[in-house]
């Protein structure tokens, strides 16, 4: 069995209305696990201040995480948000950890250095740790070789 975890999130991390549903989820099929009234959904100024997650469970694992935004990317309320990030040397680069206090959408990494971010262009929610590998032969990478980018520096 498979759990369906489901909430609103303000773009500053604060949740609001959740629920759960428990379900068995064949293999290679698809089914309808959870349905949301119409009325439930954000409206009118709040409809670019919200968002939905859905993530699947299964036991103490993230399978899946799903978010939906109600507005168009230009059109949400995002804020300046403070990413801080920190390095830890590793087998073939670095793994690179960002946290940030506020939505930050569409995350862009690049280094002044030859290399390549295992992730890249992706949304970090408000105090969640996302751990990112940095393949590099670099073996001195100071914070000034990092440059943090998000939707909200491209205004």
């Amino acid at each position: 069995n498979v759990k369906l975890k489901w909430y609103f999130q303000s773009l500053n991390g604060a949740k609001s209305e959740e629920d759960s549903s428990v379900f068995f989820l064949p293999a290679n099929t698809s089914i309808i696990a959870a349905k949301l009234p119409k009325h439930r959904l954000p409206k009118g100024k709040n409809k670019n201040k919200t968002m939905l997650i859905a993530e699947l469970w299964y036991g103490s694992n993230m399978l899946y995480r799903a978010m939906h935004y109600f507005a168009k990317p230009k059109e949400l309320a995002l804020q300046k948000s403070n990413i801080k990030f920190k390095f830890e040397k590793t087998d073939g680069g670095y793994f690179v950890y960002l946290i940030t206090n506020k939505l930050a959408k569409n995350v862009f990494l690049s280094i002044d250095a030859d290399g390549y971010f295992g992730q890249n262009y992706f949304d970090l929610l408000p105090w969640e740790e996302r751990k990112v590998f940095l393949k590099t032969k670099e073996t001195d990478l100071s914070d000034e070789s990092i440059v943090i980018r998000s939707l909200i520096d491209t205004y």
